[in-house]
């Protein structure tokens, strides 16, 4: 899809600047940038939030593809307090994982050293 708005892209600038060719320049980057956004949406809403409870800690494991290499990066966000007392340490971990699920699987196993280890001392 890149590849076709960007073709179009050059064959619009190397004819002659005319208010059509103008639009034509906008209207193509509109919907690049919809199209982004679409993606991003869809990304963020197939992504299933799971998040529990341990004692005063809301643990939220997450997977996101890994920005760099194909496969998925692991993420843990946890969660102390309420409202603007809050607290949330959010950990990125460096391995890149080849399904959501075992990106998901790390990031719970962090979860529970951590809550074993430094939680319990917080």
């Amino acid at each position: 899809m890149a590849d076709i708005m960007l073709g179009a892209w050059r064959t619009i600038l190397q004819s002659s600047p005319t208010n059509a060719n103008v639009y034509w320049l906008i209207r193509i980057g509109l919907v690049a940038l919809e199209l982004r956004a679409l993606f991003i949406i869809l990304q963020n809403s197939l992504s299933p939030n799971y998040s529990y409870i341990s004692g005063r800690y809301t643990i939220t494991p997450s997977a996101k593809p890994h920005p760099h290499a194909m496969g998925f990066s692991a993420k843990l966000s946890i969660r102390s307090g309420h409202d603007t007392s809050s607290h949330d340490r959010v950990f990125t971990f460096a391995p890149c994982f080849r399904s959501e699920a075992a990106a998901m699987r790390y990031a719970l196993t962090h979860a529970s050293h951590w809550l074993s280890t430094s939680g319990s001392s917080n």
